[in-house]
């Protein structure tokens, strides 16, 4: 199954009907399964000071009516307000809304009590592991500076997921000036650094820990070229790397499509058998460097006493997102796909 993911670093827009337009061109001009805008893409008090959150009263309708009419999934970014509170949001929508993640990592210029957005951090880490199906993709995602986290990605890779979405606010060589405006923290500008760390991270996420592709969409808050506003994906099993917006992108906006192979992404963490049955070709020889990688992670969950399939399950079912599978069980699924395989090539060998 080959399906068409986008990514972008949108133009800035400081208001909701321009950012709300562009996107719903993007979106009817373009023939895409999945959409990632950035995080913080609607509300947030720098850049819209005049609608710094919204309910899902009054964004999510006109969100599943856009998904709907371009047959496309959407993850949105955004600043909910919910009961009298603020979160920083990701939305996950595919023709109705699938459901969401919160931030557990909030700088002190948006954390309730400290900064000016007022936000409250996601408390239950458990939380975060959390599948959504859109399009046949399996995915989760991540917030920005959540990169540096440990026990987060560890998780999400006995997931298996499809795809990981990383959600940036703005450039990762760039970091707030933080004053204080009427006892609160807000943002005063900003200090330009070169990164030596975040996508390295994002490079190690990849190839070692959830060892999926890596779909990444940032704002650039008309920061310049320096600051290094990330998109695309980052997937070292099919030698893609992510990229970094040019001066031109950053004004004018840019989105990248790039198509996603679920039976290789799958395969490529599997086996090099399973890769067979699941295409019909032998992956790249360089990909049995990572046979080593493959037999500790499957002799680790039988360390466990349980199959990687069984943890994956339990975690769905926990998480109450194992309707994706349709009351069978990955492993029974799985068993389905390799006996197809097996019927096609005996048929091929007839």
């Amino acid at each position: 199954m080959i399906k068409k993911i986008a990514t972008c670093v949108p133009p800035q827009f400081y208001n909701f009907e321009d950012k709300i337009n562009w996107f719903t061109k993007i979106l009817k001009e373009n023939e895409i399964d999945l959409f990632i805008l950035p995080q913080e893409y609607f509300g947030g008090n720098y850049i819209m000071p005049d609608r710094p959150t919204f309910t899902k009263e009054e964004l999510l309708p006109i969100l599943e009516k856009l998904s709907q009419d371009t047959k496309t999934g959407l993850v949105v970014g955004l600043v909910e307000r919910e009961n009298n509170e603020n979160y920083e949001r990701m939305w996950f929508i595919d023709n109705v809304f699938k459901g969401e993640l919160t931030k557990f990592a909030e700088p002190a210029y948006t954390v309730k009590g400290k900064g000016s957005y007022d936000l409250v951090p996601e408390t239950d880490l458990d939380k975060r592991f959390q599948v959504f199906k859109i399009k046949d993709i399996l995915l989760s995602g991540y917030f920005c500076w959540e990169v540096y986290s440990d026990l987060l990605f560890a998780g999400l890779g006995v997931l298996d997921l499809d795809l990981l979405v990383s959600q940036i606010k703005f450039g990762v060589s760039m970091s707030p000036k933080k004053e204080e405006k009427n006892g609160k923290i807000e943002v005063g500008g900003f200090n330009h650094f070169k990164d030596t760390s975040w996508k390295r991270r994002i490079e190690i996420i990849n190839e070692f820990e959830v060892k999926c592709p890596i779909a990444i969409s940032s704002n650039s808050w008309a920061l310049p070229e320096k600051a290094e506003h990330l998109f695309g994906i980052q997937d070292v099993f099919t030698k893609r790397k992510y990229k970094i917006a040019n001066q031109e992108q950053i004004e004018n906006g840019v989105i990248d499509i790039q198509e996603l192979d679920l039976e290789k992404t799958r395969g490529n963490r599997e086996h090099w058998s399973s890769y067979l049955e699941r295409t019909g070709e032998m992956p790249d020889g360089w990909l049995r460097e990572y046979t080593m990688m493959w037999k500790i992670y499957n002799l680790e969950r039988r360390l466990l006493g349980k199959s990687k399939d069984q943890l994956i399950f339990e975690k769905l079912k926990k998480m109450r997102f194992s309707r994706h599978i349709q009351n069978r069980s990955i492993q029974t699924e799985r068993q389905r796909l390799v006996r197809k395989m097996k019927s096609i090539k005996y048929k091929n060998k007839k």
